[in-house]
C-alpha cells in the first residue's frame, strides 16, 4: 500500500510540474471501503492529502507523511440557534454600493472535530488550514481556504499534537446578490461555546461577470 501511495503522489508531482493548478480533487477507489479515498492537493502547492471517512493523512511533495488526523462531523447542540438568511418584505432599488450592504444572518454548518498529530513542536498555520480544510472537504462542508486560513493564522501556535479542535464554518449571503457571500470559521470549546471567533472573509461563488447574475453582483464586485 506504501508503494502505491508513493508511486501516486510521484504521478501527482509530475502532474502539478507539467500543469500546474491551485486546487486539484480527484477520487481514487481501492479494492474495499477501507481502501476509498480523496486525494486533495493544498492549494499552495505543499502538501498532498489522503482523505478517507475518518482519518486525513497529509503528505510532503516528497511523500513524507507530515501531519495525521482524525475526523468527524458532529449535529449543533441544543444550546445554539441556527439562524436563517434573512430576506427583507420589500427590496427597494438602491443605485450605489452602499445600498447594496445588506446581509441575511449567520448560517451555520456541522460542527466538524479533529484531532492533528504532527512530526514538529508546533504546527504551522499552512499545514493546520490544510488539515482542517481537508475535515471540512471529508464532511462534505464547502468552507473557503481563505476563512480557514484567517482562523488557523490565529490559533495555530497554540495547537499541540492530541488536541481536539472543534470548528463550524458560518455564512450570511448578500441580499441582493446570493453568490456573494461573507464567511467565518469559529473554534469551539467541547460545551458549544465560542473558544476563537475568525475573521470574516468575502467569497464569490461564481463570478459577478457573469451577466446572467444579477446587476448589483456587478456594483458588489467593486468592493468586494
Amino acid at each position: 500500500m506504501r508503494k502505491f501511495f508513493t508511486l501516486l503522489l510521484s504521478l501527482f508531482v509530475a502532474s502539478m510540474i507539467i500543469a500546474p493548478a491551485s486546487n486539484v480533487f480527484a477520487e481514487e477507489n481501492g479494492e474495499g471501503d477501507q481502501n476509498n479515498f480523496i486525494v486533495n492537493v493544498s492549494e499552495d502547492g505543499q502538501y498532498i492529502s489522503h482523505i478517507y471517512d475518518d482519518e486525513i493523512v497529509v503528505y510532503d511533495l516528497e511523500g513524507n507523511i507530515v501531519a495525521t488526523a482524525t475526523y468527524t462531523a458532529i449535529e449543533i447542540p441544543e444550546n445554539i440557534a441556527t439562524n436563517q438568511n434573512a430576506i427583507p418584505n420589500e427590496i427597494i432599488s438602491p443605485f450605489s454600493v452602499d445600498d447594496f450592504e445588506k446581509w441575511g444572518n449567520w448560517v451555520q454548518t456541522q460542527f466538524v472535530q479533529f484531532v492533528p498529530s504532527f512530526n514538529t513542536s508546533v504546527i504551522s498555520a499552512s499545514l493546520l488550514s490544510t488539515l482542517m480544510k481537508d475535515a471540512f472537504t471529508g464532511k462534505n462542508i464547502f468552507v473557503s481556504l481563505s476563512a480557514i486560513g484567517l482562523l488557523c493564522d490565529i490559533i495555530a501556535d497554540q495547537v499541540v499534537n492530541g488536541q481536539t479542535i472543534t470548528v463550524k464554518g458560518e455564512f450570511s449571503y448578500n441580499v441582493y446578490c446570493n453568490i456573494l457571500r461573507k464567511e467565518r470559521v469559529n473554534q469551539y470549546n467541547t460545551n458549544g461555546s465560542v473558544k476563537t471567533y475568525g475573521q470574516i472573509s468575502a467569497n464569490w461563488l461564481s463570478s459577478p461577470w457573469d451577466y446572467s447574475q444579477p446587476a448589483e453582483c456587478r456594483v458588489l464586485a467593486e468592493r468586494y
